[in-house]
């Protein structure tokens, strides 16, 4: 790792760790682990548990993890890793990936992003754009899944998508 990433890594950690501190977020160690090695797997549990204490530290409530709407963002997270391109629209839109896949829903909306290592770097890049954060901290979501799809043959080397939803009957 060169010097100048090393620098902005730790310059964007002290700042992640001084607005989750003011924010009163406990980030487990293991939330830094790079996601880039061969074999990282992301926690999906770890990052409800960090979106979950966002959420209260903003008073909305806590979102359950869903292993449907996980799988539907690992997907999402693949076709953008295989087309090498952030975009919301590269595997159709979300009302349509979501209908195609099964999942009825009342609302939903989608973060995704490229290029961060570990579970903190994206939190962090999704809490710091307001459109981000407002998908995190949505009042009618109920639901969470999240994956990071690694793409060691691209320049982002890895893949996030994140959706949140509440289906019709919650």
């Amino acid at each position: 790792m060169n010097l100048t990433r090393r620098l902005l890594l730790a310059g964007g950690l002290a700042g992640l760790t001084a607005a989750c501190e003011s924010a009163k977020i406990d980030l487990p160690e293991s939330s830094g682990a790079s996601l880039t090695r061969p074999g990282a797997k992301l926690d999906r549990q770890q990052a409800v548990n960090l979106v979950n204490s966002f959420r209260r530290s903003n008073g909305a409530g806590a979102l359950t993890l869903d292993s449907h709407l996980s799988t539907l963002a690992e997907e999402q997270a693949r076709t953008m890793a295989s087309a090498g391109r952030l975009s919301h629209e590269v595997g159709g839109d979300l009302p349509s990936r979501l209908r195609r896949g099964g999942y009825r829903f009342a609302t939903a909306g989608e973060n995704i992003a490229a290029g961060q290592d570990t579970l903190v770097d994206v939190f962090g890049a999704w809490r710091a754009s307001p459109g981000h954060r407002s998908v995190m901290l949505s009042p009618e979501a109920t639901r969470m899944g999240i994956a990071a799809v690694q793409a060691p043959n691209s320049a982002y080397k890895i893949f996030w998508a994140m959706i949140v939803a509440r289906p019709p009957e919650a």
